[in-house]
């Protein structure tokens, strides 16, 4: 009864996550479940999107067709 009654006043102290927190949460979980050379390629079209260009990407890419 003790922990049921703390968990419950643990849970209204803590502030509503916002839209954004959310989403955060959502992207980390995907991101961890990646493999480094696929974070890789995701990590390179990002940037390639934005006009960056990074040759340490395209090694890890390399690593996805072996």
């Amino acid at each position: 009864m003790q922990r049921r009654l703390s968990s419950c006043m643990a849970a209204a102290d803590e502030k509503p996550m916002t839209e954004r927190e959310r989403a955060e949460e959502k992207v980390r979980a995907i991101v961890e479940e990646l493999d480094r050379p696929t974070l890789a390629l995701l990590y390179k079209t990002l940037h390639d999107g934005l006009g960056f260009r990074l040759e340490t990407a395209d090694i890890a890419i390399g690593k996805l067709g072996r």
